[in-house]
């Protein structure tokens, strides 16, 4: 089941019949009462002050109205979707396909071409089968999209900037997730030069990682909560922050050392494969920081490459971001369902997160049958290694839990 979050001010939503028939919708209303005899099916609606955008009405539902049992995923979302997700309806029904975290919309508005047209035309790594879905790149420092000229969102980022007196150059995401009170995040953001988003705010979340977030920022909630409502800037700031909230990783360019001698090392360059062929190098030597360094430029040259993502989900699972590990496994299954690292990578990452269920579907799948076969004939300690993490599943599991 699916829980979907509405924000709504004067917007028409009768498409919210069209959604499943077993999903928990909450309508959050900031305008004009609805007309009765509008839905056709049960939708829960709130009734909430006019304040905050839709970053508001997210904090106020994760606070007081989340339930992690309610569903596998929650979709948050702004009541007329469908300028910037104009397949929303159609990805709803493929959401066993989704990453735990999940954008769900393609552009801002297509007669503005922002995105370019182009680039619509030519990214295509984020589709699910025939499905246009786009996450967005932007830089940390300067808000703005790295792929294209944005004004208005390096106006965003220059108005915080000016707002809190911060030098040209100055990490934007980095500050405000301290400024929030999520240091580990901020930390993670400041090692970092690009974030991802999407936009409108349109995106699902696993219900776990949503959870995840919750604990985490819990001393903060009601701070950050404020903040929505504190600053016209700071909820366009915030539609850039979602995905990294609920464990999206930020991704680093490999630079030169700074102790190595110019000479020492080649700068890293070249093709996609020749970087992820220096990075084994690196990691053969234990230099995993800078290996990690050279998938990810690797991985900006081919975002699709399911080898690509599989190796940054091992190197996550290696330096136990399992959060991380799902996400790039997720994407490598994406593109490769028949990907064994990738799905053994997974299920060790949804066990050591508590996803018991979810970590036995996966190395049940894994070890059983043809699959099972070839995966133990070409990688017999892995195999070995994910029917000893399932028998342990299987075992600790309380009686009906993975019925």
């Amino acid at each position: 089941m699916l829980t979907f979050v509405v924000a709504r001010y004067r917007e028409d939503v009768s498409w919210l019949n069209d959604l499943p028939r077993d999903a928990k919708i909450y309508l959050y209303n900031k305008g004009p009462e609805l007309d009765a005899g509008l839905f056709s099916r049960d939708v829960e609606v709130i009734r909430l002050p006019n304040a905050g955008r839709e970053s508001g009405t997210y904090m106020h539902h994760m606070m007081h109205n989340f339930r992690a049992d309610e569903g596998e995923f929650t979709v948050f979302t702004q009541a007329d979707p469908f300028e910037h997700a104009p397949h929303l309806l159609d990805l709803v029904r493929v959401w066993q396909r989704w990453e735990d975290v999940q954008p769900l919309s393609l552009m801002w508005l297509a007669d503005k071409k922002i995105p370019p047209a182009r680039l619509l035309e030519r990214e295509t790594a984020d589709w699910i089968d025939d499905l246009a879905v786009r996450r967005e790149f932007f830089s940390l420092t300067t808000w703005a999209p790295v792929g294209f000229f944005d004004e208005g969102a390096w106006g965003i980022g220059n108005m915080y900037r000016q707002k809190h007196q911060l030098p040209n150059g100055t990490n934007i995401m980095a500050h405000f997730l301290d400024f929030c009170g999520l240091k580990a995040t901020a930390a993670q953001a400041e090692a970092a030069e690009v974030g991802s988003f999407s936009y409108g705010a349109i995106f699902a979340v696993r219900n776990s990682r949503v959870q995840g977030f919750l604990d985490q920022a819990r001393p903060h909630l009601e701070k950050i909560e404020l903040l929505t409502r504190a600053d016209l800037n700071y909820g366009y700031i915030f539609e850039r922050c979602w995905l990294h909230f609920f464990g999206e990783p930020f991704t680093h360019l490999a630079r030169p050392s700074q102790q190595a001698p110019a000479a020492a090392e080649p700068a890293p360059v070249g093709t996609a494969s020749e970087l992820r062929t220096r990075a084994f190098q690196l990691m053969g030597q234990g230099q995993d920081n800078e290996a990690q360094a050279l998938l990810q430029r690797a991985l900006l040259l081919s975002p699709s490459d399911a080898e690509l993502l599989s190796d940054m989900a091992a190197m996550a699972l290696r330096r136990g971001d399992y959060a991380a590990g799902c996400t790039y496994a997720r994407r490598a299954l994406s593109a490769a369902p028949d990907n064994d690292a990738a799905l053994f990578t997974l299920g060790i990452c949804q066990g050591a997160q508590g996803e018991r269920t979810q970590a036995v579907r996966s190395l049940t799948q894994l070890t059983g049958g043809t699959r099972g076969q070839r995966f133990g004939g070409e990688h017999a300690e892995l195999f070995q290694l994910a029917q000893q993490n399932l028998a342990s599943l299987l075992q600790s599991a309380p009686a009906g839990a993975l019925a």
